[in-house]
Formats: C-alpha cells, sequence, structure tokens
C-alpha cells in the first residue's frame, strides 16, 4: 500500500494458490491485483468548492480463482464390489467394472475483473454515492457435461470440464441521504442497483468438447438450457409455442407435428421446412436478471426506531420445471382451471395430458421471473436512560421485527428466487422449498 500527499493511493497484491483437487502441472495459479485512487477533493483547486465533501476517482483490475469441485474429479474410477463368472458356471470371481472417467486436464477456473468507479460526497456528506462500471471475465468455467457411451460411462454420467468462458458487465450505483434533524429525530434513506449484462465469449477451446453446452436436466431427462457464444450462460432452449389446436382440420393444415393431438400446445415451425422437430428450438428466455436493486430506510424518532428494506430484480425469467415434470396426476397450479376441454375453451392452456408435445420444454413453461420482495420491516422502542439507570441497566430495547412479509411477482411457483446446482441450471424450478415469512419479537439488555 502506498499513499502520497493523501491524494494519490496504490494498492498491489499478489497470491499463489495450489489445490490438490488438479494434477500437477496445473496445481498453483497466479492472482495478481492492483488498485489506483485519486482523492480529487483533496486538491487545491478543490478548496473553495465547500459543497463538495468528498470526491475520489478509483480504478482496480485483478484475478481470483475458483477450485470448488470434487477432489476426484480428475481420477478415473471403477466400480468395485462386483462378481463375475468366467469357465466355471458354478464360480464366481470378484471383479470391477469402468465407473466413471475423470479429466486430468483440470485447472483453476478464473476471473479477472475491471472496475472503474467514482465516490461523491455531497453538503458535508449528508448525500453519498458510488457509481462504478466493471467488466469480469471468467475463463475456464468448471462444468460438468454428459458424455458420449463410447466412453463406457454409462447412462447420465457426467465428467468435469474447463469449458467456457463468459463476460459480466454493467454498472453500480449506491447512493445514500443522511438527516440529522435535530437530537431527537434522523433518518436515513439508501437505493443501490446493478446492471447485468451477460454473454459467452467462448466454449470449448483445446477441451475436444462441442461448441455448445447443455444442462439444466429435468426429472424427466430432457434439457432445458443451452449455452453458446453470443447468449447468457445458461439460457433456456426449447420450443416457441402459437395457441393450441382447436380442432382436427387445423391440426392437419399445420406443418407436421408427429403424434399431436386436438388440444395439444401448436408449436411454432422456426426452421420453416415444413416439419416440427429439434431444429425448431430456439432461445427463449434467460435466468439472468437485467437490472437488481434493493431499497432501505432507516428513522429514529426520540427513543423508538424504524428500519425496512426492499430487494427486487427485472428482466429474469424462470423455467417452472415441475410442471413438466408433476402436472399430472397432481396439477398443483391453478392455471389448469383455464385448461382446454374442447373448441373454443382455451387458447393458452393445453388439455390434461401424460407426456407428450405438452411436456416438451417451450416457451409455455417460461414465466417473468421479475419481483419485488418487502425483505424486513424492524419496530423497535428503547426505554429512556432515567428508568434504565433505576434498575442498573444501561441499555433496554424491545423490538417487533418481519422477514419477507410480501413479494410482488407474476411468478406463479412458490418462490422467484430460484438458484441452481451449477450455471447451467440457473432459474429452474424443479419445486424449490418456498421462503418463509417470519415473525419475531425480542429484548435486547445491557448491564
Amino acid at each position: 500500500n502506498y499513499t502520497y500527499d493523501n491524494k494519490y493511493i496504490l494498492t498491489a497484491t499478489f497470491r499463489r494458490d495450489g489445490s490438490s483437487k488438479f494434477s500437477s502441472e496445473n496445481r498453483y495459479g497466479n492472482f495478481p491485483s492492483f488498485a489506483v485512487g485519486w482523492n480529487i477533493g483533496n486538491e487545491k483547486f478543490m478548496e473553495d468548492v465547500k459543497w463538495i465533501s468528498n470526491l475520489k476517482l478509483r480504478a482496480s483490475w485483478g484475478k481470483i480463482g475458483n477450485e470448488k469441485i470434487s477432489y476426484f474429479d480428475r481420477f478415473s474410477r471403477a466400480n468395485s464390489g462386483l462378481f463375475a463368472v468366467f469357465s466355471n458356471p458354478d464360480a464366481a470371481y470378484p471383479a470391477a467394472t469402468y465407473g466413471k472417467s475423470g479429466n486430468p486436464d483440470l485447472k483453476w477456473e478464473t476471473t479477472t475483473q475491471t472496475d472503474v468507479g467514482l465516490e461523491i460526497g455531497l453538503l458535508n456528506d449528508r448525500l453519498t454515492g458510488e457509481f462504478d462500471y466493471y467488466n469480469r471475465v471468467t475463463d475456464d468455467i468448471l462444468v460438468e457435461l454428459s458424455t458420449p457411451g463410447h466412453l463406457g460411462n454409462g447412462q447420465g454420467q457426467k465428467v468435469r470440464y474447463n469449458a467456457a468462458s463468459v463476460l459480466n458487465s454493467g454498472f453500480e450505483f449506491n447512493l445514500r441521504w443522511r438527516e440529522k434533524v435535530n437530537k431527537n429525530v434522523s433518518y436515513s434513506i439508501g437505493i443501490l442497483g446493478t446492471t447485468i449484462h451477460n454473454e459467452v465469449l467462448a466454449i470449448g477451446g483445446n477441451s475436444g468438447i462441442d461448441s455448445v453446452l447443455i444442462g439444466g436436466y429435468l426429472g424427466n431427462g430432457l434439457p432445458v438450457t443451452l449455452s453458446q457464444v453470443g447468449l447468457p450462460i445458461g439460457a433456456f432452449y426449447g420450443y416457441v409455442t402459437d395457441g393450441v389446436f382447436q380442432n382436427e382440420a387445423e391440426l392437419a393444415a399445420y406443418p407436421h407435428m408427429s403424434l399431436a393431438e386436438v388440444g395439444d400446445l401448436r408449436f411454432v415451425d422456426i426452421h420453416k421446412d415444413g416439419v416440427i422437430n429439434g431444429l425448431d428450438r430456439t432461445y427463449i428466455g434467460s435466468p439472468i436478471p437485467d437490472f437488481i436493486f434493493g431499497l432501505n430506510m432507516e428513522l429514529t424518532l426520540y427513543s423508538f426506531d424504524f428500519s425496512m428494506d426492499i430487494q427486487g430484480q427485472v428482466g429474469n425469467e424462470i423455467f417452472n420445471g415441475k410442471d413438466v415434470v408433476r402436472p399430472d396426476p397432481y396439477n398443483f397450479e391453478q392455471y389448469v382451471f383455464e385448461r382446454w376441454a374442447g373448441e373454443g375453451t382455451s387458447n393458452s392452456v393445453p388439455k390434461p395430458s401424460f407426456g407428450g408435445y405438452n411436456y416438451t420444454p417451450s416457451d409455455f413453461f417460461v414465466i417473468d421471473g421479475s419481483f419485488v420482495r418487502l425483505r424486513n420491516i424492524t419496530i423497535g422502542y428503547t426505554i429512556p436512560e432515567r428508568i434504565t439507570s433505576m434498575i442498573r441497566l444501561t441499555n433496554v430495547r424491545c423490538y417487533i421485527k418481519g422477514t419477507n412479509l410480501y413479494t410482488l411477482t407474476k411468478y406463479t411457483g412458490y418462490t422467484p428466487e430460484i438458484g441452481g446446482n451449477d450455471v447451467l441450471s440457473n432459474g429452474i424450478d424443479n419445486g424449490v422449498y418456498p421462503i418463509p415469512s417470519v415473525y419475531s419479537i425480542g429484548l435486547n439488555i445491557n448491564f
């Protein structure tokens, strides 16, 4: 760390990390970083600008590594505890079979990030703010991919690869207004937000894998996501729907959908070849939001205090995977009351069925995942010191608190906050447990 004249700041770090999860050739990774800052507010030409209390320009660049994988991903393994019969049909001999392929070429996943930012303070720091542009590139992303059968891995087996490079970039801001009205009343209001641009830059490289990554498998074995250059990582992939077949004449006049029936979803012939098949699947949504935001407020009014946090995001979609594999016979969602039950009854929800086109990944199951959630509200009261001192206590505060009180969203599932097991399965709702609302009463006592 180096600071000159409280105006110019330089920070530099270097670390070298090793992990036994990788082979000896790839065990170590080098991760440097540096940052510079300029306290413009401390320059002489700012001395007469009294309404600006802080002004700082900063920039940083650095690398970090990720090795959050199994210790065994680089090893090929055998299945033991088996028995085989050779020349003697009455004797069984201990045996082993090929289990799973490892990848000895695995190496560190590396993220390189560049930031440029501005810090401001106005009116004696009553208004403060931070504005940043970030550019984050993650190379050699560690993901598990399905392997061809000739490797002998067996059905459903996957091998981990350093398989992709992904860009995340955008702008961040954080603004806060603080006001002390008098010794008994004060408040603050803060707002923050982040824009997100996510894009796959490369797939495959020297790993010998395909130019796309397929993942996000549902309980019925069908994949939901496809990642390719130019699209967001883990983008939803499937058919585009155009209503429901209403009658036999409409079905016969439409490009051939093998085994389709009246009351089924109608898929768009994207490839325009007169046949509905796998070539008509396309990009149908992204689990990554365009904008994440938050709002928080604090108020002190004599002995009372109040705080509130609101959180939300917009621009992302959710794939309602539980409806692909479980609506028949359970019918979890209320939209089944709007299902097709004869010509003209519905042109949006298909008839109940078991399997077929109605349970094939399509935009029918893609729902807007935007939401605004009232995350926390707390109301407290601190007993005046003149009272607590009489019972030899320094501070007594009682409060009531509510968490996850209300969510405004169009999503019909249990919660719009859907994660995933890896980057290829984010935003797929396979029946996640809903986030509970919690109400609590508390008492803080200091002696």
